[in-house]
């Protein structure tokens, strides 16, 4: 059938062909036309011949028709009755021998069939030929998508073990230089902890030689009062040479026993009062 189709532009010649074909056996009827692809051929609604030459009278026209061993050799439409020669130039078309020919026809005039006596087996039914081609071919695209469907959720799936792979991957990494920089911290720890235990703690005398080299050379030690990690003094300073508060306090803080010095109030006014507080290494061991 579907080889049939491809040849029927090459029988017939028109812009825009439509077809009816008819099976009989192995052999195919082919109507062709240009108009409706609705439309049915008038000749189905007449009866079907047997064998011989008819001219019959339609709604519009006359077709002559050749009927041989059942099946329609072939026909031709005149939109009046065809005249004597008209009729034989239309059997020398079917290659009829002269012993076939007639020279006279009688024109047939017969009432139309409720419905047309052949089934059409065209381009437009083909489908409806070979449902069953169709069934499986349906069926075999349905198995195709599910079976693309099935493998594209596998791959997705597959992708999504990858990623969560590399993540995993990515999240030990940073696990592990988490771990490293604590493991790092503890032991900087411990060891801050051995040099504190093995560090022997200052004494008095290291802080009273620390003072003597901050304190300026018209500076006296008034006071003295040490308690644990802090150490409290009060400086004098010659009559006619004042202290300077800013001065001392920054000569104070550049010690490395002494972590903050804090100004007191003094008890005259030629007198500097702070609050020495101890450096955390020094005081360790007490």
């Amino acid at each position: 059938m579907q080889a049939l189709n491809l040849q029927l532009p090459l029988f017939f010649k028109l812009a825009q062909p439509n077809y009816h074909i008819v099976w009989r056996g192995s052999i195919a009827c082919i109507w062709a036309w240009e108009g409706a692809s609705s439309a049915i051929p008038e000749t189905l609604y007449f009866l079907e011949q047997s064998e011989g030459l008819y001219c019959l009278a339609l709604a519009d026209g006359f077709e002559g028709q050749y009927w041989r061993e059942g099946i329609l050799r072939g026909s031709r439409w005149w939109h009046a009755a065809p005249n004597n020669q008209e009729w034989i130039n239309f059997q020398r078309s079917l290659s009829l021998q002269p012993t076939e020919q007639r020279a006279e026809y009688e024109i047939s005039r017969e009432k139309h069939l409720p419905k047309p006596w052949g089934q059409e087996l065209g381009v437009h039914l083909l489908l409806a030929q070979n449902i069953e081609i169709l069934c499986y071919g349906t069926l075999l695209m349905i198995f195709v998508w599910l079976t693309f469907a099935v493998q594209l959720q596998i791959y997705q799936l597959k992708q999504g073990v990858i990623a969560l792979q590399v993540q995993n991957k990515k999240m030990a990494q940073q696990a592990h230089y988490l771990l490293e920089a604590r493991q790092a911290a503890l032991d900087g720890i411990a060891k801050i902890h051995q040099y504190q235990t093995l560090q022997p703690p200052a004494s008095q005398l290291n802080y009273m030689a620390v003072l003597a080299q901050a304190l300026p050379a018209n500076a006296t030690l008034k006071e003295w009062e040490y308690h644990d990690g802090s150490i409290r003094i009060v400086v004098q300073g010659e009559e006619n040479v004042p202290l300077s508060r800013a001065a001392l306090v920054e000569a104070l803080r550049k010690q490395k026993l002494i972590e903050s010095v804090i100004s007191l109030s003094a008890p005259d006014n030629k007198s500097l009062a702070f609050m020495l507080n101890r450096h955390e290494v020094a005081r360790s061991g007490k």
